[in-house]
């Protein structure tokens, strides 16, 4: 899969992603295993070609890693019950963001 560096024009924090899913705006969830842990990627119906990495409010330009499926899985059916996911095992993590 073609990854585009993570920044704050291609991130996403849980509580819009949780809103837009609330809207039925929200396309597809994919969870990128790699090996140091598993991440998401979310997909919108207003822009199906774009990528947008679930992040946190400190580190905007990092996907948010989550270490345990188990505990990945528990978080998404708290808060999209309706969302499946894709799962893409031996992923890696996006590029940089060049500065």
């Amino acid at each position: 899969m073609n990854l585009l560096p993570c920044s704050l024009a291609n991130s996403i924090l849980e509580g819009d992603l949780e809103l837009a899913a609330q809207q039925q705006t929200l396309n597809k969830l994919i969870v990128m295993e790699t090996p140091s842990g598993f991440y998401v990627i979310a997909r919108f119906l207003w822009a199906k070609d774009r990528d947008w990495y679930l992040t946190t409010r400190r580190k905007r330009t990092e996907p948010r890693l989550y270490k345990d499926l188990i505990r990945l899985n528990k978080n998404m059916k708290e808060i999209f019950p309706t969302v499946g996911f894709e799962l893409l095992r031996n992923q890696n993590l996006p590029p940089a963001e060049d500065n």
